[in-house]
This record gives structure tokens, sequence and C-alpha cells, in this order.
């Protein structure tokens, strides 16, 4: 997140080959649901969590793309 604006953004490129972006991608081609599980010592957690891990939501990647920093786009 950026301190300044407090907006989220990338911090660094991701490509199809890379290892949380073709785990996404495969579970949109299978159809597979993702797990949201947040662990109560992440430090960018936006709520507090009240238990060592929490299962907060189950997904279904219905649509990827692609999506560029914002330094490449200006």
């Amino acid at each position: 997140m950026d301190p300044v604006t407090n907006l989220r953004g990338l911090s660094t490129s991701q490509f199809s080959s890379d290892r949380g972006v073709s785990a996404l991608l495969n579970n949109y081609k299978t159809s597979t649901p993702l797990v949201l599980i947040l662990g109560n010592k992440c430090q960018v957690s936006p709520t507090h969590v009240p238990h060592r891990y929490c299962v907060m939501d189950w997904f279904r990647i219905t649509a990827a793309w692609v999506s560029l920093p914002a330094r490449i786009l200006h």
C-alpha cells in the first residue's frame, strides 16, 4: 500500500509463469474455488484477526486480465 495515497497496487510485475499467477489461472481454468485464509500475524490485514488462522471466504475466479503497474501506464 502506498503510504501517501493509501492506494494498493502491484509491487512487482506479474507474469503467467509466476507460481502464484499460474495457480490462480489454473483455478480459473478448472473452476476450482480459491479459499482465502488469513493469519493473526499478518501485518497488512485491514482488520483484527481473532484466531491464529481464519478462513475468510471461498471465491470462484470468473475473469482474469492483465493489469500493468501505474509507472508503465503513465
